[in-house]
């Protein structure tokens, strides 16, 4: 029997967790193509900028497939001819499909203000989180006499956490060098409430527990500029120390490159996230509800996954029902705040959900022995 050729683009939630789902299936071809060498957990990233374990959050790719039939390349993406049913790579490296999965996710978008793609740091990579936690281990270690003040622009659910941790990462490095420092940490938001997509109660009470870990909250705040030693808001110079960057996405440019119909700034598709014959949008970049959560990425990957063997058995594909994704954002230690729906939580319970979230994840993302391994980095760096 002729297999089917399924091109998967992307080494994120969605393409990994389709591979996955497929890998034991003989009918399928399965090549997954990746501009990086590994799969990256980013709820769990920025400890990897705070000095925890990177295990958790990169993890290989030839780990989670190297023992399976899926073929991984590691390479990006240029170009489509759709007509030919063959999507092409750098180094003229081509591929034929008789499915096409795009999972590309997205990119950092400074909407052009000047100064933050030369000296704001971010926390989207293992190489922007290595470059982070190095910054900051120089600036805490210095024997030099300067300002530590700290700025993460972006209100929502990254930059909560991330400065949510960082006080207590600060204090930690202090107490390891045994050398006192007077630091300040700052969450700026352009909008007026923090978690400004939440509900106000969930923002008051965010807000309030960054307060007590000793976070300042600066909301209404429009970064206009920054350079070497200065972040620009509302016309004020504010001395930064680090700035990291979380405020801003968009989508791959590979899609209005090769002539995508867009809908709402990402791919429109179809009732069965098709974006053009045999060729799939997932996650961040399809125009569906709750797209850019990473429950939604995993969700269209396994609904797609279902209705290419419905395809290859000749049945009918079903339709998509969007997902409602349950929010949960830890803030500092054994703290979270959960949101579904109308029902809101806080504590410590959340945060425990969160964990079970996070192993649940894995254990679909990954071999159940490596997903254990995983596991395992994630409860000894302190997760």
């Amino acid at each position: 029997m002729k297999k089917a050729k399924l091109v998967i683009v992307g080494g994120g939630f969605a393409g990994v967790k389709l591979a996955h789902d497929l890998s034991d299936d003989e009918r399928f071809a399965i090549t997954l193509i990746s501009s990086r060498d590994y799969f990256c957990y980013y709820p769990s990233l920025y400890h990897g900028a705070l000095g925890g374990l990177s295990r958790e959050s990169i993890i290989p790719l030839q780990d989670i497939f190297g023992d399976t039939r899926v073929t991984v390349v590691h390479n990006r993406v240029t170009k489509l001819d759709k007509k030919s049913k063959k999507i092409f790579c750098r180094n003229n490296q081509s591929f034929e499909y008789d499915y096409l999965v795009l999972a590309l996710g997205v990119s950092t978008n400074y909407f052009g203000i000047e100064g933050l793609d030369k000296y704001s740091y971010g926390i989207k990579s293992r190489e922007e989180v290595k470059e982070l936690n190095a910054h900051i281990k120089e600036k805490i270690t210095s024997r030099e006499k300067q300002e530590h003040n700290y700025l993460i622009v972006g209100g929502g659910p990254s930059g909560v956490e991330l400065a949510g941790a960082m006080p207590g990462y600060i204090r930690h490095l202090s107490e390891q060098t045994g050398k006192k420092v007077d630091f300040s940490v700052t969450l700026v938001e352009a909008a007026g409430r923090v978690m400004p997509r939440s509900s106000k109660a969930m923002s008051r009470s965010v807000k309030r527990r960054l307060k007590n870990l000793g976070v300042k909250v600066m909301v209404n705040a429009h970064v206009q500029g920054e350079d070497a030693s200065h972040l620009t808001i509302n016309g004020q110079n504010i001395v930064s120390s680090c700035v990291v960057w979380t405020a801003g996405m968009a989508i791959s440019t590979f899609y209005s490159e090769n002539n995508f119909e867009m809908h709402n700034r990402r791919v429109a598709v179809n009732a069965y996230l098709e974006a053009d014959d045999d060729i799939y949008v997932l996650g961040d970049n399809a125009d569906t509800p709750y797209s850019g959560m990473a429950q939604t990425a995993m969700h269209d990957a396994k609904f797609v996954g279902q209705n290419l063997v419905r395809k290859i058995e000749d049945k009918d594909p079903r339709s998509y029902k969007a997902q409602k994704p349950i929010c949960v954002t830890p803030v500092g230690p054994r703290w979270a705040a959960l949101q579904y729906g109308k029902v809101e939580m806080y504590g410590i319970l959340p945060w425990f959900l969160r964990h079970a979230a996070t192993t649940r994840a894995h254990i679909e993302l990954e071999p159940i022995l490596q997903a254990a391994r995983t596991i395992t980095s994630g409860v000894r760096a302190g997760d």
